[in-house]
């Protein structure tokens, strides 16, 4: 039993070593830079209008973007990267970060609303 105690910190800090598979890692990066993105970003809710896949642009009926001093309205944001517009449907309800990139309004996250 002594001897599986002492092997047991050192199982753990070999394990630490092993790196992850390729797409293990891409995963990984992908939900630390949600997770980065997400606390110290505004999140709204809304309900997708339009879907212009085409031009990479949402049309989305929302509430206040606080972050961006925008009240409730309708408008059409560009997109940050294709991948946020799977899976949404026109008539999802959402939940997203919109910022001002570059002088567009984008979505930058986005997820479907609880």
């Amino acid at each position: 039993m002594l001897m599986h105690r002492a092997l047991a910190p050192v199982l753990v800090a070999m394990s630490l070593a092993v790196p992850l598979p390729a797409a293990a890692q891409d995963n990984h990066m992908i939900h630390a830079q949600a997770k980065a993105t997400a606390p110290n970003a505004a999140w709204s809710e809304g309900v997708v209008r339009t879907i212009h896949k085409q031009e990479g642009q949402l049309t989305i009926a929302h509430g206040p973007l606080v972050n961006l001093g925008m009240g409730k309205m309708t408008m059409t944001f560009r997109v940050k990267t294709p991948a946020l517009m799977e899976g949404v449907k026109e008539g999802s309800k959402i939940r997203f970060v919109a910022a001002n990139v570059n002088g567009e309004l984008t979505v930058v996250a986005l997820e479907p609303a609880k």
